[in-house]
């Protein structure tokens, strides 16, 4: 039994100045696709921080949510992570069987209840928008 490597030389093409520059300044699409993925999550971690936060140094608050409005749309979402319950509400609820305040904290749960997107002046935080007068 004999094992064989081969190994290839080339020599690189010559390459002109405005080459050599769009070479070290372009990065690769799955470079920038990936910088703009990790700039998205760690947005999504700054939003779940302040929001935990909010709720976890306001004393008795036991459920904190932000609504971001749409232009698109016309409509108030909830960002990805835009949401914080008190772990200990939810253990209690956990513990005391509240199936439906589970379908709307725990979204591993093949149930869970996503939030709808609001017009403005429906539900609490449309209500809220609307008082503000940020929608004409």
């Amino acid at each position: 039994d004999t094992k064989t490597t081969t190994t290839t030389t080339s020599t690189p093409k010559p390459t002109t100045s405005a080459q050599q520059h769009r070479q070290i300044w372009s990065p690769p699409p799955s470079t920038t696709a990936s910088r703009n993925q990790q700039d998205v999550e760690f947005d999504q971690e700054m939003l779940r921080r302040a929001i935990a936060d909010t709720g976890r140094w306001a004393y008795g608050t036991i459920s904190v949510e932000a609504f971001v409005f749409s232009e698109q749309s016309g409509k108030l979402v909830r960002p990805i992570r835009a949401f914080w319950f008190d772990p200990v509400a939810v253990r209690e609820g956990q513990a005391a069987g509240n199936e439906a305040m589970m379908r709307l904290v725990d979204d591993a749960r093949e149930d869970f209840v996503r939030p709808d997107p609001l017009a403005p002046g429906i539900g609490l935080a449309g209500v809220l928008w609307s008082e503000l007068d940020h929608y004409h």
